[in-house]
C-alpha cells in the first residue's frame, strides 16, 4: 500500500509539474474582449449614477467591484466550458495552476481596496492606478502559460497605472476614463493576442 501511495504521489507530481509547463489554451478571445464592453458599460453608467465618486466612493467602489465580478466571472465559465470540451488529462490541473497564478493578485487588489476604504478613504484617489498595477501583476504572473506576447497587456497595465497614479489630480483621479481606457485597451489588446494566438495554434496543428 506504500509503494501504491508514493506512485499515485509521483503521478499527481508529475501531471501538476506537466500543467504548469504546458502553455494555458482556455482563455477565449471572445469572453476577454466582453471584458473590454464591461470596462466600457462601468464607466457610462459611473458617468450617470455616480457623478461624484469622491463624494460617495462607496457608491464608486460597488461599481466597480460588481464589474471585476462580473468580468472574471465570465472568464471563469468561458474556461470551464472549454476545459470541459477540450476532454484532456491535464484539463483540470492546468485551470487549477492558472487560477493559483491569478488568485493572489486578486486577493491582494481586494484586501487593499477594502483596507483603503475603510481606514484611509483620503487616499482612495489611487485606487485605480492601483487596480492596474496589480492586474499588471497578475498577467505577468501568468505569462509563464500564455502565448508570449501576452507580456504586451501586462506592460500596458504597469503603463497605465504608473500614469494614473503619476498625473491624477482629485478629483480627476475618479474620472471614468481613467478606468475604460486603460481596462478596455488592454483587454481589447489581450484578447487580440489570444485570437492571433489561436489561429497560429491551428496552422500548427
Amino acid at each position: 500500500m506504500d509503494d501504491l501511495g508514493e506512485a499515485l504521489d509521483s503521478i499527481r507530481t508529475m501531471r501538476s509539474h506537466l500543467a504548469r509547463s504546458a502553455e494555458f489554451r482556455f482563455y477565449g478571445p471572445a469572453a476577454i474582449g466582453f471584458t473590454a464592453l464591461l470596462a466600457a458599460a462601468a464607466a457610462y453608467l459611473q458617468s450617470v449614477l455616480v457623478p461624484a465618486p469622491g463624494a460617495h466612493l462607496l457608491a464608486y467602489l460597488t461599481l466597480w467591484t460588481i464589474t471585476a465580478l462580473l468580468a472574471c466571472s465570465t472568464i471563469a465559465a468561458d474556461v470551464a466550458l472549454r476545459a470541459r470540451r477540450a476532454h484532456s488529462g491535464l484539463a483540470d490541473e492546468m485551470v487549477r495552476e492558472a487560477a493559483g497564478q491569478l488568485l493572489p493578485a486578486g486577493a491582494a487588489g481586494g484586501l487593499l481596496t477594502a483596507v483603503i476604504a475603510w481606514y484611509a478613504p483620503q487616499c482612495a484617489w489611487m485606487l485605480p492606478g492601483l487596480w492596474q498595477i496589480i492586474l499588471a501583476l497578475g498577467v505577468f504572473s501568468a505569462c509563464r502559460t500564455l502565448p508570449a506576447p501576452m507580456r504586451l497587456a501586462g506592460f500596458w497595465y504597469a503603463a497605465t497605472g504608473l500614469a494614473c497614479l503619476a498625473l491624477a489630480q482629485v478629483p480627476h483621479a475618479f474620472s471614468p476614463w481613467a478606468m475604460a481606457l486603460p481596462f478596455g485597451i488592454g483587454e481589447a489588446l489581450a484578447a487580440i493576442i489570444l485570437l492571433l494566438a489561436g489561429g497560429a495554434h491551428e496552422q500548427d496543428d
